[in-house]
């Protein structure tokens, strides 16, 4: 693991304006990581330096000049299509370590903020277009934002991005990956700037709207999180006139707690 981060660090410095360079060092890197991938000892989730040093490694990768023009660009270049693989492969490890990341890691932030924005805008540009996310880079950008949003000591991080705005916005663009989204609605509003964030786009109105229009599609995972949203986002004075709310989110963790001691 400590040869891919000192190999990605060099290819970020080394290779920030040679896009040629950049292909090559690219298939060195997804060769060694497809090792540490394959031999799991390698990576040791336990280890916050590793974790700090091969998350902020894969930011300092976003942020070569090539990458950066590639995430705003609007049209893909069909003979580009190394970019679009070497953001995907680098996208992914950065989810997968994005799990890990502590209150210790914020500092990695601190100067790539341009990069999570670019990451934004990329899904901005596309989510209306494109016919299916499965697989495809903007699914790897929802998946990041989905582990970062987890990790509640991000969540301001996130809101200075503007992330709660667009996040429902795209609810309402693609229901492919509604799951990821309302994922992230939640984990925002576990933090209280993610509440003000989401309360100053309307989010209770959209949730419930989409809750109305899509009932069909809403299982009781998909219901507990929308409640627990809810919940979160309202004021006292809201929950009062609006019971359901309450009684959505204690029934099914009742039930839960129930089913579990039988389990025991």
């Amino acid at each position: 693991m400590d040869i891919w981060i000192e190999l990605t660090k060099q290819s970020a410095a080394i290779t920030y304006n040679n896009l040629y360079l950049l292909t090559d060092c690219f298939n060195r890197i997804s060769a060694i990581w497809q090792q540490c991938v394959e031999s799991k000892s390698i990576i040791d989730i336990n280890d916050d330096y590793t974790i700090e040093k091969a998350f902020s490694s894969c930011l300092m990768m976003l942020d070569i000049s090539h990458i950066h023009s590639f995430l705003y660009k609007i049209d893909e270049i069909s003979n580009e299509t190394i970019v679009p693989f070497n953001v995907h492969l680098i996208l992914s490890v950065a989810s997968y370590f994005a799990r890990y990341l502590s209150s210790d890691h914020s500092w990695i932030f601190n100067d790539r903020m341009g990069v999570l924005v670019a990451l934004i805008n990329y899904v901005e540009q596309r989510i209306k277009l494109i016919k299916t996310l499965s697989g495809s880079i903007v699914e790897c950008i929802i998946n990041l934002f989905w582990n970062l949003s987890d990790r509640i000591f991000l969540v301001p991080i996130l809101v200075e991005i503007n992330l709660p705005k667009n996040i429902v916005n795209w609810l309402s663009y693609s229901y492919e990956h509604c799951v990821s989204f309302i994922s992230i609605i939640h984990n925002l509003s576990r933090h209280d700037e993610g509440v003000d964030a989401l309360n100053k786009c309307n989010t209770i109105e959209i949730i419930k709207n989409y809750q109305h229009e899509k009932s069909f599609m809403i299982n009781m995972e998909r219901l507990l999180l929308i409640s627990m949203i809810l919940a979160q986002l309202s004021s006292p004075e809201q929950l009062k006139c609006d019971k359901r709310i309450m009684n959505g989110v204690l029934n099914e963790l009742l039930q839960r707690t129930m089913n579990a001691a039988k389990n025991e």
